[in-house]
């Protein structure tokens, strides 16, 4: 009898130790007790060279924004001056393949950077794009909605960039920003030219370039004035 009031005792104490410990807390990759997500999309205007010109392109593109510092978002980019190439032969025949070519260069992939004291006026923050896309030619006098490009080539491109930004507005704000173009895996494809001669069609130096470009950015760039104090703190 005993022994049987014992181990109900234990067992009742064990019931309640086991039953009396506190849950422990989850874990997440992100803890939005102690960061503030938010994001912004944006355009912008980009000067560089390309094929040994001055090229104008557009753009755009959007990211995740943390603590009003940290971003990672996307980009899109496409060329929108008038690069023009000389007819392409057909080299068996010796007779014009491809007329009045122009130059399409478009890429796009991942953007993330730092913005350095988010809350002043004036400020400054560092970015990196890193992506790919295409080099290839087309036919400027066909309609827009027949034309093809050819002699396509897949290549890769990096960015890096430092910029100074002004704030507008909590939701707006005008950046600029320098940096380098570094395109790669540029194929040796060649052409034939109107003088017989067989040239190379791309190169990578045709498109890597130092580059300025001016954005225009719209988000959540700042605490409302009703927000949290610890948020706040945070981008200090």
């Amino acid at each position: 009898m005993k022994t049987l009031i014992a181990t109900s005792f234990t067992l009742l104490i064990s019931l309640s130790t086991l039953f009396g410990q506190s849950k422990p807390e989850p874990e997440y990759l992100i803890d939005f007790k102690k960061v503030k997500v938010s994001g912004f999309g944006n355009n912008f205007l980009d000067l560089s060279m390309v094929d040994g010109d001055i090229a104008y392109s557009s753009g755009g593109g959007g990211a995740f924004l943390f603590n009003y510092k940290t971003f990672i978002g996307a980009y899109s980019h496409d060329l929108a001056t008038n690069h023009s190439r000389e007819d392409i032969y057909n080299p068996a025949t010796s007779t014009v393949q491809h007329i009045n070519n122009r130059i399409r260069f478009n890429h796009g992939g991942l953007w993330v950077g730092y913005i350095f004291n988010p809350h002043k006026l004036v400020h400054w923050g560092t970015s990196l794009k890193v992506g790919g896309g295409a080099v290839s030619l087309f036919d400027s006098k066909i309609d827009f909605r027949d034309f093809d490009d050819h002699h396509r080539d897949w290549v890769g491109v990096i960015t890096p960039e430092v910029d100074v930004e002004i704030n507008i507005a909590r939701w707006f704000k005008i950046n600029a920003g320098l940096g380098y173009r570094l395109v790669y895996g540029v194929d040796n494809d060649t052409y034939l030219n109107s003088a017989g001669e067989t040239k190379t069609l791309f190169k990578a130096s045709q498109f890597s370039s130092p580059t300025f470009n001016v954005k225009f950015l719209f988000g959540a760039f700042g605490p409302r004035k009703n927000g949290k104090p610890t948020v706040e703190n945070n981008i200090d």
